[in-house]
């Protein structure tokens, strides 16, 4: 599958995005019961009310993003990587109790598909050609997010090309965010005179780094809370303190 061309610049009629990681951060109960999955943690007694479980999740979710001014649209594709990740981790996982989740995927019970593992990279390969709005750089950032946990679908031995959707996301968040543009970019030098003297070396680095930080916060400290068998409440509040 062709990766979109990776993509570095703001759109320029995109200067009001600025709420960046809330699509992310409104699903973070139901990436914590995922994360814990993934880590052999006790996560229910049986499959049945761990699947309700978890669509009660994804229904709270719903309205809270519904609530946070998020459309339908971005909300169902956020939900779909998210189930998708969520069944692939299930079918992986060997646990007993999952032994028939493969009849009905959850993916097939909220969206009738039986093919998320192909289907989360034609949408993301969508979402990365598509205008950058607020909506659509903060689905590309629950994509991204399942990536960077584990996600891999049909390049599960294609490491190359998971690296490189990564990388695209990564890039077109940052691009569409803002991350490189020029610090206080209103001033210049006056004209005819040149700024003399190295420039830090440091600077680029650091900001290319900062669009990303979000995702990556939220990540690790899913992955922290489910370690040390924190509480979810914690898990809320220590994140909302990092995300701002």
């Amino acid at each position: 599958m062709r990766v979109p061309p990776i993509v570095s610049y703001r759109d320029p009629v995109q200067d009001d995005l600025g709420r960046g990681g809330e699509l992310a951060l409104g699903l973070q109960e139901a990436f914590t019961v995922l994360v814990r999955l993934r880590a052999g943690r006790q996560i229910g007694s049986d499959s049945d009310s761990f699947r309700t479980h978890v669509k009660a999740l994804l229904t709270a979710a719903h309205k809270d993003l519904v609530g946070a001014g998020y459309s339908e649209d971005s909300i169902r594709l956020a939900i779909y990587a998210y189930v998708a990740f969520l069944d692939e981790s299930i079918l992986g996982s060997g646990q007993a109790m999952f032994s028939g989740w493969s009849r009905q995927p959850l993916q097939e019970e909220v969206f009738g598909d039986h093919t998320a593992g192909e289907t989360f990279f034609q949408n993301l390969v969508t979402l990365l050609e598509r205008p950058a709005t607020t909506d659509t750089c903060d689905v590309i950032e629950v994509y991204q997010l399942c990536l960077l946990v584990g996600f891999k679908g049909r390049y599960r031995e294609d490491p190359l090309q998971l690296e490189r959707f990564q990388e695209a996301a990564r890039q077109r968040i940052e691009g569409a965010r803002g991350t490189g543009r020029e610090l206080a970019a209103q001033w210049s030098h006056p004209m005819g005179e040149s700024v003399s003297g190295p420039r830090d070396p440091w600077v680029k680095t650091l900001l290319i780094g900062a669009a990303s930080l979000a995702t990556l916060c939220l990540v690790t400290f899913v992955l922290y809370t489910v370690l040390l068998g924190q509480g979810m409440e914690e898990l809320r509040m220590t994140a909302s303190r990092v995300l701002g």
